[in-house]
């Protein structure tokens, strides 16, 4: 039988179901290593899939990476963290994890690659341009079941095991034609289905680009802007509060608990 969720529990267990994207060096890894700087998310587990560890290898603490080579290695972290994180789990000696260690956050770096995987896997070719075109069409219907899968698993299960945790995502840019329409759209660099369903389970998706951002009584500067809004051609998704606004200039994870948790709608909880 299911239970009843208010939301005073919502609000006092507030979990971030975060999508984010955008292209190549627009700032996606970086953000998601400033979950390891809030102790509301801290610490964050990257599992990296052709991400940029090296972006932020040398920040302090030093950020916990594995390295991912195949679609299978979501699993033992996984089952991990879905166990409640125990003292005693075959990770822990896998990875060399501290027994005191817990992780409050969760990261896949990028979904964009683990789908290649999934695909070449599938396909049974290398991971070449050439490859996709082995593709057939029940090959995609696996590859789309995979993709439901890992979303399903992670941002479902894991928000509401023994030991909840954040669960961010990040996936490549990709720009199209609406040939109905006739205007470029932007949004998520998946294939086949998966790029229309993956994003319905995250509750918060951004696209992440790289800006000039004016602040008053200083130089202008180049940095990361965080876009919550359908804004025109670009693909947005904001289901936990408007006091987000439109946008955020240098996005980190502490900013956005804090603006969605100062939210009248949110502030209203606190008062049940």
């Amino acid at each position: 039988m299911g239970q009843r969720k208010t939301r005073k529990q919502a609000y006092d267990n507030l979990i971030l179901k975060m999508l984010i994207y955008g292209q190549g060096g627009s700032g996606k890894t970086r953000f998601i290593r400033t979950f390891d700087d809030d102790p509301r998310t801290a610490r964050v587990l990257i599992l990296s899939y052709a991400g940029n560890p090296v972006s932020i290898m040398l920040e302090d603490p030093e950020p916990f990476v594995i390295e991912c080579d195949t679609p299978e290695d979501t699993n033992l972290p996984w089952q991990f963290l879905v166990a409640g994180q125990p003292e005693k789990h075959r990770f822990r000696d896998a990875y060399e994890v501290p027994k005191d260690m817990i992780f409050r956050t969760v990261a896949i770096d990028t979904l964009t690659e683990l789908q290649r995987q999934v695909n070449a896997r599938i396909a049974g070719v290398s991971q070449t341009p050439a490859g996709w075109n082995k593709m057939r069409i029940q090959d995609w219907g696996e590859s789309f079941g995979h993709m439901l899968n890992i979303a399903r698993l992670f941002y479902t299960n894991l928000t509401e095991c023994k030991r909840p945790v954040h669960v961010i995502m990040s996936v490549q840019e990709r720009s199209e034609m609406d040939s109905e329409n006739k205007v470029e759209k932007i949004s998520v660099a998946l294939q086949g289905q998966a790029k229309d369903t993956v994003h319905q389970y995250a509750e918060l998706g951004a696209r992440l680009a790289q800006r000039t951002i004016a602040k008053p009584g200083q130089e202008p500067t180049i940095g990361t802007v965080a876009f919550f809004s359908v804004m025109g051609k670009v693909w947005a998704k904001n289901q936990l509060a408007m006091s987000l606004g439109n946008d955020m200039a240098f996005p980190t994870a502490g900013k956005i608990l804090d603006k969605v948790m100062e939210s009248p709608q949110w502030q209203g909880a606190v008062q049940e």
